[in-house]
C-alpha cells in the first residue's frame, strides 16, 4: 500500500500541488496555464490522435517491422518536434520574460502530462481492490520514480528553449527538439533491448540531472554576464 500511496503522491498530489503553487508563487496563473494548454495542444489534440492513426496504417506496421529502429527514432522525434515548438510558440505568444514564468511553464506542462497520462489512471485504480492488490508493489514504485524524473526533464528542456527565446536564437529550438528525441529513442531502445526497467528508469533519471545541470549552468552564466 506505501508503494501505491508513493505512486499517487509522485503522479497526483506533487504535481498538482506544483502547478498550484507555482500559479500563488508568480500571483498570475498564465504562465503556468500556457504550460497546460501547450500540452494540451502539442501532445492530446495533435501527436497522439496522429500517432494513433499512423498505428493503424499497413505502411506503417510494415515499417516498423521492417526498420523497427528507424521508425522508433521518428516516433521520438516527433516528440520533441511537438512539444518543443509548442513551447516556443506558446512562451514567445505569451511574452514570458522572466525565468520564472519559464520555470512555472514547464511545471505547468509537466504537471498535466503527469496527471492526465498517469495520475488519473492511478487514483482510478484505487477503486479497484483486486486489480490493486494483483498490482506489483514495484510497478508503483517504477511509476513514481519515472513520472519525477519526466517533470524535471520537462522544466529543464523549458528552460533551455525559454533561454534560446530570451537570446533570439532559433539554432536553440532545434537543439532542443534533437536533445529531447535523443532521450526519447534512447529510452525505447532500451526497452528494445529488453534491459530491465528499473536500469532504463535510472539511467534516465541520470540523464534528467545532467540536463538540468546544464540548463542551471547555462541560465547562471548568463545571469553572470549580465551581472558583469
Amino acid at each position: 500500500m506505501m508503494a501505491y500511496w508513493f505512486a499517487i503522491v509522485a503522479t497526483f498530489i506533487l504535481p498538482a500541488g506544483l502547478i498550484i503553487g507555482a500559479a500563488i508563487r508568480q500571483r498570475k496563473v498564465m504562465p503556468v496555464l500556457l504550460g497546460i494548454l501547450c500540452f494540451m495542444v502539442a501532445q492530446v489534440f495533435l501527436r497522439i490522435p496522429l500517432l494513433r492513426y499512423i498505428a493503424t496504417q499497413t505502411w506503417y506496421i510494415e515499417q516498423m517491422r521492417a526498420h523497427p529502429i528507424l521508425v522508433t527514432a521518428c516516433i521520438a522525434l516527433s516528440a520533441g518536434l511537438f512539444e518543443e515548438v509548442g513551447r516556443w510558440i506558446f512562451m514567445k505568444q505569451g511574452k514570458l520574460n522572466t525565468l520564472a514564468d519559464g520555470i512555472a511553464f514547464g511545471i505547468g506542462h509537466g504537471g498535466i502530462e503527469a496527471i492526465l497520462l498517469v495520475g488519473l489512471n492511478v487514483v482510478l485504480l484505487g477503486t479497484q481492490p483486486q486489480l490493486l492488490a494483483e498490482t506489483p508493489a514495484v510497478s508503483f514504485m517504477q511509476t513514481g520514480v519515472e513520472r519525477m524524473s519526466a517533470l524535471l526533464m520537462h522544466v529543464s528542456l523549458t528552460l533551455l528553449v525559454w533561454r534560446g527565446l530570451r537570446l533570439h536564437r532559433k539554432s536553440w529550438l532545434f537543439a532542443v527538439i534533437l536533445l529531447h528525441g535523443l532521450v526519447d529513442f534512447f529510452a525505447a531502445y532500451l526497452q528494445m533491448m529488453q534491459v530491465s526497467i528499473w536500469t532504463i528508469e535510472w539511467v534516465l533519471c541520470g540523464m534528467t540531472l545532467v540536463l538540468c545541470a546544464v540548463s542551471v549552468s547555462l541560465l547562471w552564466k548568463d545571469k553572470s554576464k549580465n551581472r558583469a
